[in-house]
């Protein structure tokens, strides 16, 4: 598959894929689950970084409907604040509070680092819509 067929596919620009496989560029949550649903893979399976921390240990609770709702209900039910969760994921508490707010949206790495402290899937954490 081309660069231009995958960017296609995924709905993202041939320049971002270009600069990914480059190691210019880390992408957004959005980006890298649309290239994960592309191949068939998680997003920890596609971006795989090193485990670290806490892992995935936990078992999910159901899904609230909004994103930015998911993240503050699965940090809640860890019984963490918002800085026990970024210093475990080894990121900060600004952007737990900015991602929670929906004001921002982590990039691939902060979005695997948490979703793997909170013990579920990028995509479960992350996906804008129900289809993962």
């Amino acid at each position: 598959m081309t660069q231009t067929e995958l960017a296609s596919k995924a709905g993202v620009s041939r320049q971002l894929i270009s600069a990914i496989e480059n190691g210019h560029h880390s992408p957004g949550v959005d980006a890298a689950i649309a290239l994960a649903r592309v191949f068939e893979v998680s997003v920890d399976a596609l971006f795989a970084l090193p485990r670290t921390r806490l892992g995935d240990q936990t078992p999910a609770l159901p899904k609230p409907a909004a994103r930015r709702e998911r993240l503050r209900v699965e940090r809640e039910r860890l019984g963490l604040t918002q800085t026990e969760l970024a210093d475990a994921a080894g990121i900060s508490r600004q952007l737990i509070s900015t991602t929670e707010a929906g004001h921002s949206k982590p990039g691939v790495d902060a979005a695997i680092a948490l979703a793997r402290v909170i013990g579920v899937p990028v995509e479960e954490l992350f996906a804008a819509s129900p289809e993962i």
